[in-house]
């Protein structure tokens, strides 16, 4: 009982000092369970108050950036293993034309006169090109581009850029559409939209048919 009395005392001092829970509890050898209701109504000084905000913080701190880490490598863990198991796998034609039509479907104009296709992701971008045009015998003097890009882009810096990751030639793109931004967030290495047009109407009723008939085998 004597023992207990001298650690409650001892703990005060400690919280008083602006020890932490934690801290208390290893330097007396005791569980924080222990601790807690012996200091929890001290009152702290100013430096001590101080003091304690401080730690808690760089705890915090350390407790994001250690959750972070986790998520980071929780993701590459998961990238690797699908990279081992997808990086030789080849896709049928069958197969490509399947997954131009999904694609598609979510994020694709649904109209039965032209392809239109608009997204500001340059990989999803690319993957449904190159789905496309395995699938269908395609006229590159079909291609239209139209990019939406905000005042803080550089239109022929933009049109460079888009240029490369479709393969189509700068002179297919038409004027930039400029949106209204408010000036309170610049997205970091964002590159504006691409909307793709291709004048086509019978691939495009075929590629819609693709995506119903899929729908109705699977």
């Amino acid at each position: 009982m004597k023992q207990k009395i001298a650690e409650k005392l001892e703990a005060i001092k400690l919280r008083k000092q602006g020890k932490s829970v934690n801290e208390i509890a290893t330097l007396l050898s005791v569980s924080k369970g222990s601790v807690s209701p012996w200091v929890r109504n001290i009152p702290l000084s100013k430096a001590s108050e101080k003091i304690l905000l401080k730690k808690i913080s760089a705890g915090q701190l350390a407790g994001g950036k250690s959750r972070h880490m986790q998520t980071v490598n929780a993701e590459k863990r998961h990238f690797d293993k699908a990279m081992k198991q997808y990086a030789d796998t080849q896709l049928s034609l069958d197969q490509q034309l399947l997954m131009c039509a999904l694609i598609y479907w979510c994020e694709g104009a649904k109209n039965a006169n032209r392809i239109d296709f608009t997204n500001a992701d340059p990989d999803l971008v690319k993957l449904f090109l190159k789905f496309f045009r395995a699938s269908f015998p395609t006229d590159a003097l079909k291609f239209r581009v139209t990019l939406q890009i905000h005042k803080y882009h550089n239109a022929t810096k933009q049109i460079n850029f888009w240029s490369q990751i479709t393969e189509i030639p700068k002179k297919h793109f038409t004027r930039p559409y400029l949106k209204q931004h408010t000036g309170i967030q610049t997205r970091e290495n964002y590159q504006g939209c691409a909307s793709i047009r291709y004048h086509d109407a019978d691939i495009a009723r075929q590629l819609l048919a693709v995506t119903k008939a899929a729908f109705h085998t699977f």
